[in-house]
């Protein structure tokens, strides 16, 4: 399965700036500079720091998966190519693997990996064989790029949502 799909996709400071403000940064002030540069770049930054039986009722988010590699610009164009990184038959119902690679457009540095799992109930009991259709670009063995500590974590950080969120 080699499937490959192709899209473009602009931003600027502003869309970054209102998708910021829309999940919250500076709702408690609105002048901290701790949270002011999730929004607005005084200095000039050149990057931010955050970071057919198909029914989409019955879509189930399973997983989420990502890797940066470089700083996401603060204005850029992205050119995303994604392949599909695994299909299995779970009888009722399948699970889709998709793998998007964002790379900057113009340069054409690779910036990110996003790859996420999706339940599709009702999508299943597509092979015909005794043996469900499994597949996968990663091997049984794959292993992480890192070694997840048993020890306990530095530090925690708890937050709410806040009402402007709700609904």
């Amino acid at each position: 399965m080699n499937y490959a799909h192709q899209s473009t996709y602009s931003y600027t400071e502003r869309d970054v700036a209102l998708y910021a403000l829309g999940i919250g940064a500076c709702s408690k002030d609105a002048v901290d500079d701790k949270e002011l540069r999730y929004v607005y770049h005084q200095d000039g930054q050149q990057s931010l720091e955050f970071l057919s039986r198909f029914d989409p009722r019955l879509l189930l988010h399973g997983q989420q998966y990502i890797e940066i590699y470089k700083p996401l610009p603060s204005s850029c164009c992205l050119l995303n190519k994604a392949t599909v990184a695994g299909l299995q038959d779970k009888g009722k119902a399948a699970v889709l693997e998709i793998e998007i690679l964002s790379y900057e457009k113009e340069s054409g540095a690779l910036l990110c990996m996003n790859r996420s799992a999706i339940y599709l109930r009702g999508a299943g009991g597509f092979s015909k064989s005794s043996q469900p259709y499994s597949y996968t670009k990663y091997s049984s063995n794959h292993t992480l790029a890192y070694k997840v500590p048993q020890s306990q974590p530095y530090a925690v950080y708890e937050d709410c949502t806040l009402p402007s969120q709700l609904g």
